[in-house]
């Protein structure tokens, strides 16, 4: 079922509003990067916190592993936790600016 009726209309902006001045493109622009960027650095949180919670895993998991590997994983996950909060401190305080 082919819609021939539709007609593609040209991206314009409404009549009603002036065009965006680059000023306000660039403002735009810096908002969403620092939007996605947030978002970017939440995943790394909550992929950090999983790579804690498997470190913590192995160091508890007896003979299955190396006993090199058992006795570093909690300062492996301590070093980990420790890199969240830092992150974690930075953006709540950069939120607020």
């Amino acid at each position: 079922m082919a819609a021939t009726h539709l007609v593609a209309l040209p991206n314009t902006p409404h009549p009603q509003q002036a065009p965006e001045s680059a000023a306000q493109h660039i403002r735009r622009l810096q908002m969403e990067a620092r939007s996605l960027a947030r978002e970017e650095v939440e995943v790394l949180v909550s992929d950090l916190c999983a790579m804690a919670e498997r470190v913590s895993e192995m160091g508890q998991a007896g003979d299955a592993y190396p006993i090199g590997v058992r006795e570093l994983a909690p300062h492996i996950q301590d070093d980990i936790m420790r890199s969240v909060n830092i992150i974690r401190a930075i953006m709540d305080r950069t939120s607020h600016n």
